[in-house]
């Protein structure tokens, strides 16, 4: 059994390639996984209160999925965050109308 031990940057990688990888690799493979010290105290919060069945897997299952939360959020950010900037370039338009302006409209 060939044993890969894979490490994991920071948590803005992209984690599904790790999950892609794994699968390719087959269940005769064994990974290992390096994982930085803030993802694996959310892990560790996550395990203490399963059993050992599959906990492992589970548990990055899980750090996944919040990670790809986390992303989600900072997407959404940055469209309110433009969205927010021609609001208030429309705003500044708008206070330039005079009277005869606000009639035509």
């Amino acid at each position: 059994m060939q044993k890969i031990t894979y490490r994991i940057p920071s948590e803005e990688d992209n984690l599904t390639s790790l999950v892609e990888a794994k699968k390719a690799l087959g269940p005769k493979q064994r990974v290992g996984f390096i994982i930085p010290k803030r993802i694996l105290d959310e892990l560790e919060k996550i395990t203490s209160n399963r059993g050992r069945s599959q906990f492992v897997s589970s548990a990055l299952a899980k750090s996944i999925d919040e990670i790809k939360k986390s992303e989600k959020l900072k997407e959404l950010a940055k469209k309110y965050e433009d969205f927010s900037k021609e609001s208030k370039e429309i705003a500044k338009d708008w206070h330039g109308l005079d009277l005869s302006d606000w009639d035509e409209i």
